[in-house]
């Protein structure tokens, strides 16, 4: 029995002893293990927190999406709800900028388009109310039916970018008094549509259609105008409007008409049925134009007190204004300054009110002028009236002209048969133009001037022309005198010689003058002007010049002649690619050449590389193609080398690799030796060897220390065994106590 109770108690001891020693194990391994386990939970703990930012973030981004999208759909639905039927089906526009004008909305979208939807607009107050989106506007589009305010002065002016209007029709201008500038500056739109408007109770147009550079067409066939006071530079500077109607135009009420033409491209403009009786201002009207004629007889202008600078820089060929009724006109600067005109009759000219007359011929071309009946006792500024005159070779001066403001006529020419002196009617007393200045008395002096000659009999000249010019005799005399000296002007008696200038020759000429005859020849030739050149194909940003393409070309003579830059004016852009006409011009001969860009594929492929010292290099070692501007692929011959490697010694070397225009540049790094590099390879290897060692061992010894390692407390495996022992000491402890009751029994 004792040993029954050794042999249970040893057991005992066991059960109870075999769990300690498994927890201690778990203890020391875990202790292994802690930093490691830290550094794992760390990694957790971070990857956690970052993950809640990106959370974060990413729910603040979708938020602000949101509100994004909540405020685009605001106003997606503002624009549905004022156009549905244009929205329906298509994609919705993205809005620049928006609002209100008046009642009607309007925004433009990005395709730069303006949409202005029904309502009622109100006052502009001088300015547009889309200039500060001009630059972003190139189209408007009326979207329903808008009514133009009173006054609408400026509306579209200065939107310079607008090529387009579209439903112009829909605005209703019947209540609009003021269009003054509604255009100007619309300088990009070609054609205008405006047959449309209501202009009943237009009193303004002025600037209406100023400074539309590029508009071509214009409709004007509705308009009301017999309420308008106001058409001041109305079309002042539209330089590409060369037709216009204006039969429809009643001037009736028209007071300022003051440079309603200026600067228009119109050749022929017919303002024969305008009324002018009630016209105060016609400064500037005409002024830089160019006409073949106009006819002004049945102007009115008893009312105008302005004509400054009316004809100023124009040209017209035909010009009457004998009617003109200047009694109450008070300026006439520049009315006539720059221009060219062939004629000009001023003989009815009242110049009883004036006051201001500076520069009023000055830098004209008239070579005659009739001032008999100018009277200028009320003129207070007379600066410069004659300067730059220098083709006046006549003057009929009145007995009321009095020269003011150190004012003189131009000086005659000093070449023969003139010497520079004036004479009334080609006899008498000669002056110079200051002392013309100084001397003149009108109730003595008043007459006509001209140029002083000298007496010689007879000059005149040879000529050559070509054929289909036009020969006048005049052309060939010089001067002529008779008996006693006194000057003669050419006349048509003194040859009855002609020249047919469509047959090439030499013909004679004979003048007479009196007793005296000299024959003169004049030769006709053919017009032997050519010009020769040629189509040609360049690459992007090669050189282009216009000689390049010149073949030849000929003077009248047949002569050649060496490339003049004022052959043609074209140019060729060789950054673009495409087709470009360059037409060459030499008198009447042209040629039409096209020269062709296309784009440059010139290519060099090199590349970088790295040999040892020692090591052979060559130049194509590191090329790895190209191609010429046309594409095609290159031998490595045809590529220049720049730069050398020199593989004796260590360091870095730069080689450029050049075709045409385009290089590239690489580097080549020589490292140590060959036996070197062998050594460094070795030494790298047993290194590497060595640390493959390592982590193997390393990677065993965890493996190991993996196989001993227990179940962690809590695991299943664990409290098993706990569980077990528990029991078999239970076991033990009450059986030896029954035992025990047992054995004292």
């Amino acid at each position: 029995m004792k040993k029954i109770r050794i042999y249970c108690l040893a057991i005992l001891i066991t059960s109870y002893i075999c769990p300690v020693f498994g927890i201690a194990e778990d203890l020391a391994d875990y202790k292994m293990d802690e930093a490691t386990e830290k550094n794992i939970i760390e990694t957790v703990e971070n990857s956690s927190e970052n993950t809640i930012i990106t959370e974060n973030e990413s729910s603040q981004t979708r938020s602000d999406e949101k509100a994004y999208i909540a405020d685009n759909t605001q106003q997606i639905q503002e624009l549905s709800d004022e156009t549905p039927q244009e929205n329906s089906g298509q994609n919705l526009r993205t809005t620049i900028a928006s609002g209100m004008f008046g009642t009607s909305k309007w925004q433009i979208d990005h395709m730069g388009t303006l949409h202005i939807a029904s309502g009622e607009f109100i006052n502009t107050k001088n300015n547009s109310p889309w200039l500060p989106y001009k630059k972003q506007i190139n189209k408007i589009v009326f979207e329903g039916p808008v009514k133009a305010s009173t006054n609408s002065s400026h509306l579209f002016s200065n939107l310079d970018q607008v090529t387009e209007i579209e439903n112009l029709s829909q605005l209703d201008t019947s209540q609009v008094t003021l269009m003054r500038d509604m255009f100007s500056n619309v300088s990009s739109l070609k054609s205008l549509d405006l047959s449309h408007f209501d202009t009943t109770r237009v009193n303004d147009m002025a600037f209406l259609f100023s400074y539309m550079g590029s508009l071509v067409n214009i409709d004007l066939s509705s308009f009301d105008t017999s309420q308008v006071v106001y058409m001041r530079s109305m079309f002042y500077n539209t330089k590409n409007l060369t037709n216009l109607d204006l039969s429809s135009f009643d001037t009736s009420h028209v007071e300022d008409m003051s440079g309603m033409f200026t600067g228009t491209g119109v050749k022929n403009l017919d303002i024969t049925y305008f009324d002018t009786s009630g016209t105060t201002d016609m400064s500037g009207m005409l002024s830089s134009v160019n006409l073949s004629s106009i006819d002004l007889t049945n102007f009115n202008t008893s009312q105008v007190k302005n004509m400054a600078a009316m004809f100023a820089w124009s040209k017209i060929d035909n010009l009457d204004v004998s009617n003109f009724d200047t009694s109450q006109v008070k300026d006439m600067s520049d009315m006539f300054t720059g221009s060219q005109i062939s004629h000009l009759d001023l003989a009815n000219f009242n110049t009883n009110s004036v006051t201001n007359i500076n520069n009023m011929f000055s830098g004209s071309r008239f070579t005659s002028l009739n001032l008999a009946n100018f009277d200028t006792n009320q003129v207070v500024y007379m600066y410069d009236m004659f300067t730059g005159m220098s083709e006046l070779k006549h003057i009929n001066l009145g007995k009321d002209f009095q020269f003011k403001d150190e004012v003189v006529l131009p000086s005659p020419s000093e070449s023969l048969p003139y010497y520079g002196k004036w004479q009334r009617d080609y006899e008498g007393t000669v002056y110079t133009s200051e002392e013309l200045a100084e001397q003149y008395n009108g109730l003595t002096m008043s007459g006509n001037y001209y140029w002083a000659e000298k007496r010689p009999t007879l000059e005149v000249k040879d000529s050559t022309i070509y054929k289909g010019e036009k020969w006048n005799p005049r052309n060939n005399f010089i001067s002529a005198a008779d008996e006693e000296g006194n000057n003669l002007s050419f006349d048509p008696t003194m040859t009855a010689d002609l020249v047919n200038t469509d047959v090439p020759g030499d013909y004679e000429v004979t003048y007479t003058n009196g007793t005296v005859s000299k024959t003169i020849i004049v030769t006709v030739k053919d017009n032997l002007e050519t010009i020769d050149a040629k189509n040609s194909i360049v690459y992007g940003n090669e050189p282009w010049q216009a000689e390049d393409n010149f073949i030849s070309a000929t003077n009248l003579e047949g002569e050649r002649i060496a490339f003049d830059s004022t052959m043609t004016t074209d140019t060729v852009d060789t950054t673009i690619p495409g087709k470009y006409r360059v037409t060459y011009i030499n008198g009447i001969s042209s040629k039409t050449i096209e020269v062709i860009v296309r784009e440059n594929l010139t290519s060099i492929q090199a590349i970088n590389s790295t040999i040892k010292m020692g090591e052979s290099w060559q130049a194509e070692d590191n090329f790895q193609g190209a191609t010429d501007k046309t594409g095609a692929q290159m031998d490595f011959k045809n590529i220049t080398v720049t730069g050398d490697v020199d593989t004796s010694k260590i360091g870095e070397y730069e080689v450029t690799y050049s075709y045409d225009h385009l290089s590239l540049k690489i580097r080549v790094l020589v490292e140590g030796s060959l036996e070197e590099g062998s050594r460094e390879i070795n030494k790298d290897k047993n290194k590497s060897t060595k640390e493959t060692e390592n982590i193997k061992k390393n990677q065993h010894d965890i493996s190991k220390n993996d196989s001993h390692i227990f179940p962690k407390t809590g695991e299943k495996p664990q409290q098993l065994f706990t569980v077990i022992g528990l029991l078999f000491l239970g076991t033990v402890v009450i059986t030896l106590k029954l035992r025990k009751t047992f054995f004292t029994l």
